[in-house]
């Protein structure tokens, strides 16, 4: 099967066909035709989807017409078969004279190609070409020889076809100025390029296979860097507590410890300054120590170090008296060492010298032993410091009247000493600035055993509040129940502080504060007293009361101020605001009085709050009082005192607690009676009220 066959629809997609056409001796003039040879060359290339068509043969056949436009063929050619490589083929037409002379008559000749039973493809305007190089017989009139052709007289605008020219006959176009001459589909290179020293300039570039140079410059190379070579990758991981620092030449990773990420005495650095672990301990002698006049004996005296923790200083200050400090010497002994220590001077002083004030520290080093030694220590323990007198005192020598004593056998003291240490604390941090707790009206956090010691500052309470384990505890900053810290009721002031005694406090009221007393006894206490007439003296007066009525009696021969005395329709009422204190229950307490002959009738005593009765009792009149709180006392004078079971009523045990939550209450003293108090009367007295 032709190649034609199996790629003529490749052909039929070509949007054109590149034909150059080498027509040899058709368009020359007709006197010459019989001298040329029988046949013509076309040549041309055939392309399909943008580049050549594939090798093989096609079968082809040729035309030519009159004219672009011309309706039918002059002459027609049909050929068999036509080999293509990479697109490119050459034909070889026969052509008789009668052909020839058909052809050479055409005004304005277009070729036509075909391939197999595919539409024509478009029609390329035919040139003539010399065929002198195969007419090697021709018999020529007029024509020109190449000999007799000057070199350039040919130009360019005189060919009728496009050409490439060289500068070396048979050459390479080594002078070619071409542009987009060749097409990337035509251009295959089957060895080296050797571009002499220039460039290559592209905007991208796919490389299959490897790349040389000698210098690589790029803005980016996009890959995980896996193939790179001369270049070690990180690898390993750090141990638990280290972190990364950097990495080595060979690619391991260089690390180090948290721990040591900062210094045991830098938090004073990483906090600014604020707080600091780095503190200077002292401890110090108690008192003088006499020591013994070259006795053999030795003066010793004793302190003791708690840990204070890592010590980074050590310093030793020693005062002491004797007549002659040439002869003394001094030893420290610290814990654990009660023999060889630290000799600190020896001698101590000049002949004759009595007073010693001196210091020896791990930077001032005593006369032998090294106390820098002690630095990242503990010093917990005893500490001895040994002083040794090595001559006898001369009392009538000048100034030692004072040191020298005889009867004791001593000369001088150790007045005072001591050891400051310089440490890095590991029980305490000193703060350098304002501890700002967590500030919240509620619990931040629930207060359990594991969160022990968590506080918070609580602004409305004006506390500060610590756990305890179980419950915050309050540390409070103003006294609550203060003008300055008003608590909201006596309840609230119970709950604040468990151990508030009964007495005045101040009561917010609603930002207002107002001084009431708390009653912190009564069924467990708690309780806010709006008013109080249980001390009111005889001769008093109360007020708010709408009655403003007061009687002079004596009860149970104790003079009592009360209030009235009524007989049918009497009593008195009193409003009162409870301040804004959150509460549920109201107690009332005082003295109903019932006089004289009463004759049980209907709601005889009557206790109203807020125009709504909560008690009532009656009374016969030769009987004590009915129901719970009843008192009876002897009452004078008239019309007191003519009935010999009059009494009172107490209201606190008759009434019990009365729910209340209002803002204020209002308290009336009623009565049933229905007589003059001539004959019925009653009256009240020690009348209090409190909420809770």
């Amino acid at each position: 099967m032709l190649a034609d066959s199996r790629l003529s629809r490749a052909a039929i997609v070509v949007s054109t066909l590149a034909v150059a056409t080498l027509v040899s001796a058709t368009l020359m003039a007709p006197q010459i035709f019989a001298a040329a040879p029988g046949r013509t060359v076309v040549e041309g290339v055939l392309s399909a989807s943008g580049g050549p068509a594939a090798d093989g043969e096609y079968a082809l056949s040729f035309a030519v017409y009159d004219g672009k436009e011309a309706q039918s063929a002059a002459l027609t050619v049909p050929v068999a078969k036509v080999a293509v490589v990479g697109g490119r083929f050459a034909a070889t037409l026969p052509l008789d004279a009668a052909a020839a002379a058909k052809l050479a008559a055409l005004a304005d000749p277009w070729l036509g190609v075909t391939v197999g039973s595919d539409p024509e493809l478009p029609r390329q305007a035919m040139g003539a070409a010399p065929y002198a190089l195969v007419a090697g017989s021709v018999g020529c009139v007029g024509c020109v020889g190449g000999d007799t052709l000057a070199n350039g007289s040919i130009a360019a605008a005189k060919l009728g076809f496009n050409y490439a020219g060289s500068s070396t006959k048979g050459g390479a176009a080594l002078d070619l100025a071409c542009t987009g001459c060749v097409g990337v589909s035509e251009m295959k290179f089957d060895g080296d390029v050797d571009l002499g020293g220039n460039s290559i300039k592209a905007k991208n570039a796919t490389l299959s296979g490897d790349v040389v140079a000698k210098t690589v410059t790029a803005t980016a190379f996009i890959g995980d860097g896996s193939k790179l070579t001369g270049l070690a990758l990180p690898s390993g991981t750090c141990p638990a507590g280290q972190v990364v620092t950097g990495i080595a030449t060979d690619g391991k990773l260089t690390c180090k410890s948290v721990a040591d990420a900062l210094p045991k005495d830098g938090l004073d650095e990483v906090s600014n300054g604020l707080l600091k672990n780095q503190f200077v301990e002292t401890v110090a002698s108690a008192g003088a120590v006499a020591i013994p006049d070259n006795t053999g004996a030795t003066a010793t005296s004793i302190l003791t170090a708690p840990s204070y923790g890592t010590v980074q200083g050590l310093t030793v200050k020693v005062k002491l008296e004797n007549t002659d400090l040439s002869t003394v010497s001094i030893k420290l002994l610290p814990p654990d060492d009660k023999k060889v220590g630290y000799v600190l001077c020896d001698p101590c002083g000049d002949k004759d010298s009595k007073a010693l004030d001196a210091s020896w520290s791990d930077a001032k080093a005593p006369k032998s032993g090294d106390l820098a030694a002690w630095i990242g220590k503990d010093v917990a323990g005893t500490w001895n410091l040994v002083v040794n007198d090595a001559s006898f005192c001369i009392k009538q020598a000048a100034g030692n009247d004072a040191l020298c004593d005889l009867d004791n056998k001593t000369d001088g003291a150790i007045t005072s000493w001591s050891l400051e240490f310089a440490t890095l604390s590991s029980k305490k941090v000193q703060l350098g600035g304002a501890l700002l707790f967590h500030v919240s009206e509620t619990e931040p956090i629930p207060c359990t055993t594991a969160t022990f010691g968590a506080t918070y500052a609580n602004p409305k309470d004006k506390a500060v509040y610590v756990c305890n384990g179980k419950d915050y505890a309050a540390i409070y900053l103003t006294i609550p129940g203060s003008k300055e810290n008003p608590v909201s009721s006596c309840k609230d002031l119970q709950t604040k502080v468990p151990e508030a005694k009964s007495g005045n406090y101040w009561i917010a009221n609603n930002g207002n504060p107002v001084e009431l007393y708390c009653d912190m006894v009564t069924e467990g206490g708690g309780w806010t007293v709006l008013f109080d007439e249980t001390k009111v003296a005889c001769g008093q007066n109360w007020a708010d009361w709408s009655d403003n009525k007061g009687t002079d009696a004596t009860v149970a021969g104790q003079c009592t101020r009360v209030h009235g005395v009524w007989g049918s329709g009497g009593g008195g009422d009193r409003t009162i605001s409870t301040y804004g204190v959150p509460h549920a229950a109201l107690r009332v307490f005082g003295r109903y009085y019932a006089v004289d002959s009463w004759d049980n009738e209907s709601n005889g005593a009557r206790l109203l709050i807020d125009g709504g009765q909560k008690w009532s009792a009656n009374k016969v009149w030769n009987a004590p009082g009915q129901g719970n709180g009843w008192v009876t006392a002897s009452f004078s004078p008239a019309p007191w005192g003519n009935n010999a079971t009059n009494g009172y009523w107490q209201l606190e045990n008759a009434t019990g607690a009365i729910s209340h939550t209002g803002v204020s209450v209002k308290v009336e003293v009623r009565t049933g009676i229905d007589q003059d108090l001539s004959d019925e009367s009653f009256a009240f007295s020690h009348m209090k009220v409190m909420i809770r």
